[in-house]
């Protein structure tokens, strides 16, 4: 076994311990917490590694119909289960997105809990 394949299975054997800890763990997290598994399988797919900057039709990149496709979706899913006329599915990042939660749910004064 090479020098490559040891680390490569070392490294394995690590990610699987983190499995079995995370399986037997409650995060609380929320950027942090496990995905469905059918979340788990489109991250899996050449999905995952596209760059999709922009708006459906108008991206930055080619080859992105597909993930057009599926945001499209997702809006249309999100407008109609908020009942809303406009939807954005596309987080910014961890922080922008709770700050979006926050401020969505949550008005001035209002006392918020955090975890240490």
């Amino acid at each position: 076994m090479s020098d490559n394949e040891k680390y490569a299975q070392e490294i394995k054997d690590i990610t699987k311990k983190h499995h079995e800890w995370m399986k037997n763990s409650i995060n609380l997290i929320a950027s942090e917490n496990i995905t469905s598994i059918s979340v788990r399988e489109a991250l899996a797919t050449d999905l995952s590694h596209r760059y999709a900057e922009g708006l459906p039709c108008h991206r930055l990149y080619e080859g992105c119909q597909y993930i057009d496709d599926i945001e499209n979706l997702t809006v249309d899913l999100s407008k109609q289960l908020y009942n809303a006329e406009h939807a954005n599915v596309q987080p910014i990042s961890g922080v922008v997105a709770n700050m979006g939660s926050f401020f969505a749910l949550a008005n001035h004064g209002d006392r918020m809990m955090a975890l240490e």
